[in-house]
């Protein structure tokens, strides 16, 4: 669902106008290593009992986390 979904979507995202075909969950976070991870597994909870994929809006995680899936991403367009 990921690839499908971000591959087909990803570039169109960040225009207000345009309606995807499927759901997402955005994580966004500010506090500690503690609560980013704990708030993290949560939304990732979230996004998989719910169907809905998860995009995260957050720079420096790229240095920590690898993409999940090959040809799709799992970081927000700017």
């Amino acid at each position: 669902m990921h690839s499908l979904c971000v591959g087909a979507e990803y570039h169109r995202l960040h225009d207000a106008r345009y309606r995807p075909a499927c759901r997402y969950v955005v994580w966004s976070c500010t506090f500690g290593l503690g609560n980013r991870l704990m708030s993290l597994v949560s939304a990732f909870l979230y996004a998989i009992l719910s169907q809905r994929v998860l995009l995260v809006d957050n720079d420096g995680w790229e240095k920590l986390f690898c993409e999940p899936f090959p040809g799709s991403t799992w970081r927000m367009p700017r």
